[in-house]
């Protein structure tokens, strides 16, 4: 079947109706969990990128320390559970991008399960990321996405744009 722009719209309205997504508030007991799940994916990523595993360890804990002193999250930081029609289906944390600046966010992290991926879920959770921080008096909110994250078009279609771009080439002997 063929379906037109104005049919493929409201097609992707009633599949996102067919959902409720939303985001909750991480308990407390459950961020210790998140926390290493999370700092191991992290090193995953930067080790991916080209960074040492060494180098990529000691950058994930020392972003860590900062951003969960006492393995809570710092002041304006806050980690969500991503739900869909009541099932936990990812993880979202978002917070100030500087510990002294409240204007400026920053999406530090966002998972969905591969499960949920490509069903609009990663979009919603995107959106109420969004409507959040401006709620706290956010103004401009960021993202950094590794190269080949397939996720990038998804941040591109929502209208984040490329701000900085950082290279590597590795030096053989």
């Amino acid at each position: 079947m063929i379906r037109s722009p104005s049919s493929e719209a409201s097609w992707r309205e009633r599949i996102h109706t067919r959902m409720h997504v939303d985001i909750r508030l991480m308990e407390a007991a459950a961020i210790g969990r998140w926390l290493d799940r999370a700092r191991a994916a992290y090193v995953a990523d930067l080790i991916a990128s080209g960074i040492g595993q060494a180098e990529a360890s000691r950058t994930a804990m020392e972003q860590e320390a900062a951003a969960f002193p006492d393995g809570r999250p710092a002041n304006g930081h806050v980690v969500f559970n991503v739900v869909v029609d009541g099932d936990e289906v990812g993880h979202l944390w978002i917070g100030p991008r500087a510990p002294d600046d409240h204007d400026h966010w920053w999406v530090w992290d966002i998972e969905i399960d591969e499960t949920w991926r490509g069903r609009g879920v990663g979009r919603a959770a995107m959106e109420l990321a969004e409507r959040e921080a401006r709620d706290r008096g956010c103004v401009e909110i960021g993202l950094s996405v590794i190269a080949d994250n397939p996720a990038r078009r998804l941040y591109e279609s929502l209208g984040y744009r490329e701000a900085s771009i950082r290279m590597r080439k590795p030096l053989g002997p």
